[in-house]
């Protein structure tokens, strides 16, 4: 119990430092559409692509061609950066002007906006950082996918990983259609999981909020753990557990199936097999 409080005393003062950020940046659209403006399209070879960005929104979607297409907000053009190199792609967009703590303008700000569009292909890498605002992936297939986002949210959809890791300090992670091995972490938010197979590993974290898994397929063998220090948790679908306590749920068939981990702080736990 005095782990749970001190952990928690800490995130509240990460909570309370990210607020500086969350004001100082521009999590609403100023009043219109954004004029989006395409600035790169690329159609050499790449394998890997790296995504960095100080605020705003980062959108990876598939693309209507065999070309990348790059397209940045209009007013945000000047400070976007690209660069391949060995089939590597950087994709920079640095705002300095977005983190002016003076300002502490929420409402009726500029929000960046950075798409790029994929074509049909198996990518090796998509590594994308965030500082502040909302990472949206929809319809790529990649080997390693890595998104980090300090403040805001991370969707995942239609995506085919062999892993995947999803790390977000204050928000909310969201997966639809995922396969392969996952991880997901949060210390204040929520972890939403979907998945079309429970196949490898997967791995979910919260210090304060919740975490909901749905599986639409279990493997013959598996092992499965439940962990929360104070709160529920709360199965649907599944076989008797060998170990059914207020703070762990576990249950384990055979030897060689996958593990998922699932452990809350404080708040709950929810997984689901239809």
């Amino acid at each position: 119990m005095l782990k749970t409080t001190m952990r928690l005393g800490l995130l509240f003062i990460i909570l309370g430092i990210s607020g500086l950020y969350f004001f100082g940046a521009p999590f609403t659209s100023s009043s219109g559409e954004t004029t989006m403006n395409e600035t790169d399209t690329i159609n050499d070879t790449v394998a890997d692509i790296y995504i960095e960005a100080s605020a705003g929104s980062l959108i990876v979607e598939p693309s209507s061609d065999d070309d990348i297409h790059i397209l940045v907000s209009d007013k945000d053009t000047a400070d976007l950066s690209v660069q391949l190199e060995s089939e590597r792609l950087s994709i920079l967009l640095d705002q300095d002007r977005v983190f002016n703590l003076s300002r502490f303008n929420l409402f009726g700000s500029h929000r960046p906006q950075l798409i790029i569009t994929l074509p049909e292909e198996v990518y090796n890498q998509l590594n994308i950082k965030l500082a502040v605002g909302d990472i949206d992936i929809d319809g790529v297939q990649v080997d390693s996918l890595t998104a980090k986002n300090n403040v805001g949210a991370v969707t995942v959809s239609q995506t085919k990983t062999d892993t995947a890791s999803v790390e977000i300090n204050i928000g909310q992670i969201s997966v639809s259609g995922g396969m392969g091995e996952w991880l997901a972490t949060t210390d204040i938010g929520e972890v939403d999981l979907q998945l079309l197979r429970f196949e490898e590993d997967i791995t979910a974290e919260v210090a304060l909020g919740a975490i909901n898994i749905m599986t639409e397929t279990m493997p013959k063998d598996y092992n499965i753990t439940l962990d929360v220090d104070l709160g529920e948790i709360q199965t649907e679908g599944l076989n008797t557990a060998d170990v059914d306590t207020i703070q762990v749920w576990q249950s384990r068939i055979g030897t060689n199936g996958p593990k998922l981990d699932a452990s809350v702080d404080l708040g709950q736990i929810s997984l689901e097999y239809h």
